[in-house]
């Protein structure tokens, strides 16, 4: 039913009614871009999927958890990080007023024997949860606005001169 290398999938292999999935997937180095810098995977993301289906309708409602390496926003070290995010995408086989492929809450499909895509719900629950101001410790020290030394690790003889 849900294919982990591509993270499809196939509707058409769901019975009726619900269905919970668990699964670890491989997104091990892969990479998302967001409002911060590149995020990294940094290990397999545990999966849960939640399929119901409802004839012409499915919704999959999923959550996410990872490890991300990203860097930190005021030493620009690299840490790692445990995110939990939530996404829900809707399908449906039944024409769409006006004939066109969604609105974006609902996405067109030819039959229930397709397959679909829930790749982009996953990155967008990974994006989403990660904090918008990423820190590698609350006592980070950042780096010196003069220098540039990452004050956590070296003094500098600018740090005097930053406080006046």
């Amino acid at each position: 039913m849900l294919d982990p290398e591509t993270l499809t999938v196939h509707l058409g292999s769901a019975p009726d009614g619900s269905t919970t999935l668990r699964s670890s997937v491989t997104l091990q180095g892969t990479e998302l871009e967001g409002d911060f810098d590149i995020v990294t995977l940094r290990q397999e993301a545990d999966l849960e999927l939640e399929i119901l289906i409802r004839d012409p309708t499915a919704v999959i409602r999923g959550r996410v958890r990872a490890s991300l390496g990203i860097a930190c926003a005021r030493c620009l070290d690299e840490f790692q990080i445990d995110v939990d995010g939530a996404f829900v995408r809707t399908f449906t086989w039944a024409p769409l007023p006006g004939g066109d492929d969604g609105d974006g809450e609902v996405e067109a499909i030819g039959s229930r024997r397709d397959t679909v895509s829930i790749l982009d719900g996953v990155r967008e629950a990974i994006i989403l949860s990660v904090p918008r101001m990423p820190l590698c410790s609350e006592g980070c020290r950042g780096l010196c606005s003069s220098c540039g030394a990452n004050l956590n690790r070296e003094e500098c003889e600018h740090r005097g001169a930053d406080r006046s």
